[in-house]
């Protein structure tokens, strides 16, 4: 179903690798040994871990009967991208745990390791300074979103792909924007509101702003913690569980939670949880 374009930066496969510098300067023997020793502590990572996924095009699900057949349906497109974007996220926390590595081996990180750190510090919202407190926080922050958990989302935002904003704007999970021209403005939005609703290429980029959007969002650190704890205890974390974290997704509030919980039981989709661990 999806297209890749792999970046360029990847160079194929992502792998962490590990690059000696000789100097050829005119020094002894000994300090050219202790600067190739220093210089083998130093991992480099790529500055980009995306993978660039696309999605295809939203199938017209307002077409399909309401029902068993348009929830299938909806299910069986979204969750290989959910699945992708998450594989997206795995390789920056793979990343992340080998610099952890490093840090706790007391081997400096190459300067276009700590470029990385530093942006992931910025990206996912992160207020420390040293590097072994960086990766500690963004250990919470850099992680999947279980597929049960988005899938059920996405049905809700987006009354099963059907809503103006998923047709027309490939919003599934109802994301605003807050410049002028960001997105599709509500047909009832208030006289003196002006959030939009945001416009997204394709489903793969409101998926990824989706879940950025979890892992970064001050207000989503119940989810955080419900996922850290269940990584502490060695589980997989559940979609129902996680579901706990988003009383301030909706106005709703505890009844949002609700409704998650009963489209993931009515629908099974944490079987999608299992087949999203042994892909």
């Amino acid at each position: 179903m999806l297209n890749y374009r792999w970046c360029q930066c990847l160079s194929g496969a992502f792998i962490l690798s590990f690059i000696v510098v000789v100097s050829a300067c005119d020094t002894g023997p000994e300090e050219g040994q202790e600067t190739a020793k220093q210089e083998a502590d130093q991992v480099s990572i790529p500055p980009k871990l995306d993978s660039g996924v696309e999605a295809d095009p939203m199938p017209a699900f307002h077409e399909i009967s309401a029902g068993p057949k348009r929830k299938e349906a909806f299910f069986d497109y979204l969750a290989p991208i959910v699945r992708d974007i998450n594989r997206e996220v795995e390789k920056r926390r793979e990343a992340l745990f080998a610099l952890e590595e490093q840090l706790e081996n007391g081997k400096s990180l190459h300067q276009e390791a700590q470029d990385w750190l530093g942006r992931m510090t910025d990206r996912y919202r992160v207020d420390a300074d040293e590097p072994a407190q960086r990766v500690a926080a963004l250990k919470r922050r850099i992680d999947i979103v279980p597929v049960s958990l988005a899938l059920a989302q996405g049905a809700l935002e987006s009354a099963w792909g059907t809503s103006r904003f998923a047709r027309q704007g490939n919003n599934i999970f109802g994301k605003w924007c807050f410049t002028e021209g960001c997105g599709i403005v509500p047909a009832q939005r208030r006289a003196n509101a002006t959030h939009e609703v945001t416009d997204y290429e394709d489903v793969a980029d409101a998926v990824r702003d989706y879940m950025h959007h979890l892992n970064s969002h001050p207000v989503y650190e119940p989810l955080r913690e419900r996922r850290a704890q269940a990584r502490k205890e060695g589980r997989s974390p559940e979609g129902a569980d996680l579901a706990a974290g988003l009383e301030k997704y909706s106005a709703k509030g505890e009844g949002y939670i609700k409704l998650i919980r009963r489209v993931i039981s009515a629908n099974n989709l944490a079987d999608r949880d299992a087949t999203e661990k042994d892909a």
